[in-house]
């Protein structure tokens, strides 16, 4: 090990316990002496220190997370290395547990929860693949669960180590890499990914969230074999076990979802994460469509494609506020109770938050153009937008109402 509890690293934070420890590195909690505030502390084990390719994934990860920002990813605060050489990562301290855990003390999760876990995972895929980043070693174990201050589930991704530089990669980067490479953990990795690790791109994380995501619904993985000899070949050539018979009760539609996302040309899976999002989105909760259009925003403005949310199967209801053409004071009310589109993926919008087209240009069904103005003014626009005897009707019509 090398440090112990009660050493003090870079001069400022006091080692409390090893929390987690593997083959190559350890992750201990440790306390900033003059903060007060509690860390996780990444290391490489002095064995590993031995090895150029295990300080090269060291150093990659930390340059991944280090560019970027999602909440979605365990934020990196400082960097450096102990006076016996071995380098060090400081990052948030995540209180929680990993979806390996979960699948173990829960087995199955409903369709809903599991869509909303992995729509969270693409808001953080979407960003390393936007940066050139693929992450090649998307698993339960490196997908962590911990509370939002609503108490809400915030997933976070773990583990850029083996990740791959689609561009800008340095020479050592590349030296990494190798065609006869084995990278990432067999039973979430691509046909691809297996036959040649140099190669895989964006569309090898889509076949690992596949593959969880049907795990995480059915309690078992998609391929499974006693040995690895026996699963890298399934994975390869047979089709998965299907889903509907182990988790019947999975909406219609789901299943084939999953089955595009398992597809072993990679060019008949989705063509983006953004995709996926979208066509997930009408199966998870809310908030799963607002992040789908956020996933969107971040695809095209890498330039990585985007489909219409209908090619891949996802809800009419799932639309880009800029599809919406902004009109000055006028907000949008959405009729939820006669809307046909699934209440999982309804736009919720506020008075401010999506404007629609100007009075004369046809709106969706459902959507209503009213004019948004301040309480204390409503008497005096509705006096000057319809006359007194309309004004009168309104008020009448809003009594009964109350």
């Amino acid at each position: 090990m090398p440090v112990q509890p009660g050493d003090v690293i870079g001069g400022k934070y006091e080692v409390e316990q090893v929390i987690g420890a593997g083959g190559v590195g350890v992750v201990v909690s440790a306390r900033h002496t003059g903060l007060g505030e509690r860390v996780a502390i990444k290391l490489l084990q002095r064995s590993a220190c031995t090895s150029d390719e295990n300080l090269s994934r060291f150093d990659r990860e930390g340059r991944a997370l280090a560019k970027i920002k999602s909440a979605h990813v365990a934020r990196v605060m400082d960097v450096g290395s102990l006076p016996t050489g071995e380098p060090f990562m400081v990052m948030e301290l995540l209180e929680g547990r990993d979806l390996g855990v979960v699948l173990r003390e829960d087995k199955r999760v409903p369709v809903e929860k599991a869509v909303d876990w992995i729509v969270q995972a693409l808001e953080a895929v979407i960003e390393a693949h936007a940066l050139g980043i693929v992450h090649r070693d998307l698993k339960p174990a490196n997908l962590f669960l911990c509370r939002g201050t609503d108490g809400e589930d915030v997933l976070k991704v773990l583990d850029f180590g083996i990740s791959k530089l689609l561009r800008d990669a340095t020479a050592r980067d590349q030296a990494v890499t190798q065609t006869l490479s084995v990278v990432g953990s067999p039973l979430y990795m691509s046909p691809e990914q297996m036959e040649s690790p140099k190669d895989a791109d964006e569309r090898t994380d889509i076949w690992s969230l596949g593959t969880i995501l049907y795990e995480l619904v059915a309690g078992a993985p998609p391929f499974e074999a006693g040995t690895m000899p026996l699963l890298c070949a399934r994975i390869c050539t047979a089709e998965p076990t299907p889903l509907g018979s182990r988790a019947p009760e999975a909406p219609a539609g789901f299943e084939a979802i999953v089955l595009r996302c398992l597809a072993k040309k990679r060019e008949d899976r989705f063509a983006s994460v953004a995709d996926l999002a979208f066509a997930l989105a009408p199966f998870g909760p809310p908030s799963a469509s607002y992040a789908a259009e956020r996933i969107a925003r971040v695809a095209r403005q890498a330039q990585l494609p985007v489909s219409d949310p209908q090619a891949t199967g996802g809800a009419s209801g799932v639309r880009a506020r800029s599809e919406l053409v902004a009109a000055p004071g006028e907000a949008t009310i959405v009729d939820e109770e006669s809307s046909d589109v699934p209440k999982s993926s309804r736009r919720r919008w506020s008075w401010s938050s999506a404007p629609p087209p100007p009075l004369g240009v046809p709106t969706p069904a459902g959507v209503v153009a009213v004019p948004s103005v301040p309480p204390e003014s409503l008497g005096t626009s509705l006096r000057g937008l319809a006359g007194p005897a309309a004004l009168a009707s309104v008020l009448a019509l809003a009594a009964l109402g109350a």
